[in-house]
């Protein structure tokens, strides 16, 4: 038998958790939890509690960078890439993933949305981060314009949007979905060439993806683009008549 004092009942795993019993729970549907059944009375390991209060400290101390992560991998990312553009390790990473994968099933179950479809959707703030931007009305701008796909469903008498997997990666295109995504302001940081002149290449060589249906600016950049810019002075794009 198991000391009893290895185990925790689902209440005071949610009070060393800081979470809702029934969050426990499903923790503990997902294997993330060594859960014991004994006289119809569930209980749960009490290292694989603090284990999971490890991982979600981890997971707070991310913050939002965990969706464009999250969105890196549904765009085939590697995982080598991803872990050294963010500074987290492998493992760490995983834990993090593991642990927000609970949070967006929790929006996905709110909103009613079949099982199957957890991760055939992003939600628009995963979309956002992939896309660099911080405008919330230019994921909604790309579904009306047709540029994404969405689904809808309806939570309340609100309508929430959920952009498809696929049609967001065809968006951005073979060239750029499995790659890291740089916008201008971190170009700078890398060439040390203003925003202006970095916006003037791309226009001028069309390299760089352009965020539509936006106006000038809002580029993204990868790592080749980055080389291609950092070989290119202002006079060699000055009197391009390329148009983008």
């Amino acid at each position: 038998m198991t000391n009893k004092r290895k185990l925790m009942t689902r209440d005071d795993a949610a009070i060393v958790l800081d979470v809702n019993p029934r969050t426990v729970a499903r923790f503990a549907e997902r294997g993330l939890l060594g859960k014991i059944t004994e006289k119809h009375k569930i209980t749960y390991k009490r290292s694989d509690v603090h284990e999971l209060k490890r991982k979600l400290e981890l997971r707070e101390s991310v913050g939002d960078a965990i969706k464009e992560w999250y969105a890196m991998v549904q765009c085939r990312v590697p995982i080598e890439t991803i872990t050294s553009y963010s500074g987290i390790q492998r493992e760490e990473l995983s834990d993090t993933l593991f642990v927000y994968s609970v949070e967006r099933e929790g929006v996905f179950r709110a909103c009613k949305v079949p099982f199957g479809f957890y991760d055939c959707l992003l939600l628009s703030s995963e979309a956002a981060m992939r896309l660099k931007i911080t405008d919330g009305h230019l994921i909604p701008s790309l579904i009306e314009k047709e540029l994404i796909k969405a689904d809808t469903f309806m939570v309340g008498k609100k309508k929430k949007y959920f952009v498809n997997l696929e049609s967001f990666k065809s968006y951005l295109g073979k060239e750029y979905v499995g790659q890291l995504l740089y916008r201008s302001s971190e170009v700078l940081k890398k060439t040390g060439k203003s925003i202006e002149h970095i916006d003037r290449i791309a226009r001028a060589k069309g390299i760089g993806f352009k965020i539509k249906p936006t106006m000038q600016g809002n580029y993204l950049f990868t790592e080749k683009d980055i080389a291609v810019i950092n070989r290119i002075n202002g006079n060699d794009c000055k009197h391009s008549n390329y148009k983008r």
